[in-house]
């Protein structure tokens, strides 16, 4: 457990952040990729991370869930989302995926959650000692079903955006891969015209959606939400942009 100051935890992890980009950066997330969450996170420009539980996932977990009370769910490139914490409370078993150590550091001391950690194949394991959450810092595609276990569930919130467009499919399959038969998947995305801004976060569109999962899930598309005019839109300098949401149900094998 840790029980220092969270300041003098960060600076004694940034320390060790040298030796693990290394492994990091290896596979299918490219180096550039790498480097740029880490500097963002080192540099604390933290913009996409929410102050609030997120209100979509509020809203769907019943459809997520269906109706069950306590299920496994993983949470790729999770950051420090409040999500994480509030799932639990909800009376699940949750798993996160981060590339940043200072990410994990930060949730639980944020949240006041005691924790310890420990090494598991290429990654850091932050486990909390009071309830079940658990946190794997490293590449998300060096993750495997063995180290985890699999999941009821999946929630998605604006991880693919941050995938490069070369590695999509990879992650797909990356995600099919965790999911049981009867799986589902919660999937948040933001839709904007690509030709407008060629950087973080990537417009997934429910074309793009449907070409990487059509083939494994039945999908169906929630909700879109018009985000014309706020700070997203005027930031990347777009025309208009949407927030999308869908829900993925594995396909039932005959």
């Amino acid at each position: 457990k840790f029980f220092g100051p969270p300041n003098v935890q960060v600076l004694a992890f940034q320390r060790k952040l040298a030796k693990q980009r290394m492994s990091m950066a290896e596979g299918s997330l490219q180096d550039s990729a790498s480097s740029y969450w880490e500097n963002r996170w080192e540099s604390g420009n933290l913009t996409w991370h929410q102050q609030s539980v997120d209100a979509l996932l509020q809203k769907y977990l019943h459809l997520l869930t269906t109706g069950r009370t306590s299920i496994s769910i993983l949470v790729t490139l999770c950051g420090k989302s409040l999500d994480l914490p509030w799932l639990c409370e909800q009376g699940h078993d949750v798993v996160g995926v981060e590339l940043s150590r200072i990410a994990a550091v930060q949730l639980f001391h944020e949240n006041s959650i005691p924790y310890c950690v420990s090494d598991l194949g290429d990654f850091s394991v932050f486990s909390a000692t009071d309830r079940s959450l658990k946190l794997f810092i490293g590449n998300v595609f060096k993750l495997t079903v063995s180290l985890t276990g699999s999941f009821d569930a999946i929630w998605d919130s604006n991880a693919i955006v941050a995938i490069n467009t070369s590695n999509r499919a990879a992650y797909a399959k990356k995600l099919l891969s965790f999911l049981k038969p009867d799986g589902k998947m919660l999937m948040e995305t933001w839709q904007y015209n690509q030709a407008e801004c060629s950087r973080y976060p990537f417009s997934i569109t429910p074309s793009i959606i449907k070409e990487l999962f059509q083939e494994s899930f039945d999908i169906e598309q929630l909700e879109t939400i018009d985000m014309t005019g706020t700070y997203f839109t005027k930031k990347f300098n777009l025309t208009f942009a949407n927030r999308i949401v869908h829900i993925l149900s594995r396909k039932v094998k005959p």
